[in-house]
């Protein structure tokens, strides 16, 4: 979805957002040790600070509970897990009942020897970015990773489900390198799958380096939602890259917000995501933080199997299957032709028609491919025919409600119905 005139309260505000207070419901444990980086000088610790909810009784058992890695900005060359804005949000995101970890990663001046899972990469000469930057990037990415896989090995530990990335900058450029290029270079991330959503402050797609147009292309159907937030003055990052990252998660599926914020620069210092608003009137973090626990709560998954039907008219329903680890989503659509008599592959008469629909899903949002079956009878050796005739998208509310948009070419038809949850089942009480 996209917010293309977000309100800007400053246009070039210089300043350093200041840290809160960390709030008496959040438990932080600093510099734990998640892995080690290779460097020119010998390994170096890789820290996080783990930011979880208190526990006002331990004998209570602990629902599995979504967890987000943070990731600083700093063009790989500086900052670090202190970065006031990331820490904010993560002890909103602990208040709003997530697990987050806030990552430290090998910079430039680290000189970072990246893992044999990365170096493959691809460097480039002829380009802004200098060769040392590339490397630490690849530094960050294999970093970033290790996190990742540090917290999946906990899963029980913190009761995590799924893992959100937030990143700014140079971090948002390794979620993305994360999240939906890394697999395009061959790179294992067996739990890829568990990767639930990403935030992009003022990032994009890089690789290759010199084609933005075609790094975005690595952006898939079925992969994780995303959240988009850059400024059109942006001189550091290309805002172009956004515009890039918009379109594409519109072209493949995606469960995507998009906020321009006009005449907004580069970085916390001149966006304050907590000041800052958007259409809604709500802060940019504050969006956010809605549309983070909408992708938690109200996703594609098991809770969406069964049932469905629409209310307002009868003779219709909507079967749903899917497979939670590939995306996929497989329809059953069964609704009723008042047209007796017809052409353009309408089965003839007023009678029931069914049509399949397959695809995958992001988050809320599935489009799926739409298939009419026509002929055969049942129990009987007659040749089914069944041809595409166009898409059938679904948005979710919740995992009782949503919306079916559907359009079919081949039929002339087109239009939306709202879907409602016809038996409920262990997922969806």
């Amino acid at each position: 979805m996209r917010y293309s005139q977000a309100l800007i309260c400053f246009l070039f505000a210089q300043f350093s957002l200041a840290l809160s207070p960390v709030p008496p419901a959040v438990v932080v444990q600093k510099d734990i040790v998640y892995g080690q980086g290779d460097t020119q000088s010998g390994p170096k610790d890789l820290l996080l600070d783990l930011y979880t909810p208190g526990v006002d009784d331990p004998s209570e058992p602990i629902a599995k509970r979504p967890a987000v890695i943070l990731i600083h900005g700093g063009s790989f060359q500086t900052g670090s897990k202190e970065n006031a804005a990331l820490v904010n949000m993560a002890n909103d995101l602990v208040l709003r009942g997530y697990v987050a970890a806030v990552i430290n990663y090998r910079l430039q001046g680290d000189e970072p020897i990246p893992s044999n899972r990365v170096s493959h990469l691809p460097t480039q000469s002829g380009v802004a970015a200098p060769l040392a930057q590339q490397i630490a990037a690849q530094a960050a990415l294999d970093d970033a990773i290790t996190a990742f896989e540090w917290l999946i090995s906990r899963e029980d530990r913190y009761q995590i489900s799924d893992i959100g990335l937030i990143g700014s900058s140079a971090g948002a450029i390794t979620a993305i390198n994360l999240a939906y290029i890394s697999d395009d270079f061959s790179i294992d991330l067996p739990n890829r799958d568990r990767i639930s959503f990403v935030v992009n402050y003022w990032g994009g797609a890089l690789l290759p380096l010199d084609n933005p147009n075609e790094a975005v292309k690595s952006v898939d159907q079925g992969e994780a939602p995303i959240f988009i937030v850059h400024g059109s003055n942006d001189i550091i990052v290309s805002f172009n890259y956004s515009v890039l990252l918009d379109q594409r998660a519109e072209e493949v599926g995606l469960d995507y917000q998009y906020h321009v914020i006009d005449g907004g620069g580069h970085g916390f210092a001149a966006i304050d995501p907590f000041n800052v608003t958007v259409e809604s009137g709500k802060s940019i973090a504050n969006a956010m933080y809605e549309w983070i626990d909408n992708i938690s709560q109200h996703s594609f998954g098991q809770q969406s199997v069964g049932s469905w039907y629409e209310p307002a008219t009868s003779g219709q329903g909507l079967l749903l299957d899917l497979d939670d680890r590939s995306k996929q989503v497989f329809g059953a659509w069964f609704t009723y032709n008042n047209e007796a008599g017809s052409e353009n592959g309408q089965i003839p008469g007023a009678e029931q028609r069914w049509f399949t629909a397959q695809g995958k899903y992001s988050g809320r949002r599935a489009v799926l491919d739409l298939f009419q079956s026509r002929n055969g009878r049942f129990d009987a050796n007659n040749t089914v025919e069944t041809s595409k005739v166009g898409t059938l998208e679904l948005n979710l509310e919740s995992c009782k409600k949503g919306t079916a948009r559907y359009d079919m070419p081949a039929l002339g038809l087109n239009g939306d119905i709202s879907i409602v949850r016809l038996m409920s089942n262990s997922n969806c009480p």
